[in-house]
């Protein structure tokens, strides 16, 4: 919240998007955990939670078509997946 607050003020100014960035699993937690009780408390906002699809995957086999059914065909549904995301007010991803 300490990183997401001051950010989030500047959406008052001539700011309309935000990008918050972190290599750590915490730090995603963190940050979607603070949107999550913003909204609560009435932030009227859009998130979305980018994941890579090796910690996506519900396999834990290697992440190549030969091995994993879902990693077959990723690269053909993933512009439409994306596009899709981006016209919904929010995305509840489970896991």
């Amino acid at each position: 919240m300490g990183t997401l607050f001051p950010a989030l003020k500047t959406l008052l100014g001539p700011t309309s998007k935000i990008f918050y960035l972190t290599a750590k699993t915490v730090g995603k937690a963190s940050a979607e955990d603070a949107i999550k009780l913003l909204q609560e408390k009435g932030l009227i906002i859009k998130s979305i939670t980018l994941t890579s699809k090796e910690k996506i995957c519900p396999n834990e086999l290697k992440c190549n078509p030969i091995e994993c059914q879902f990693a077959k065909g990723h690269y053909d549904r993933i512009n439409d997946a994306l596009l899709n995301s981006l016209s919904m007010d929010f995305l509840i991803r489970e896991g």
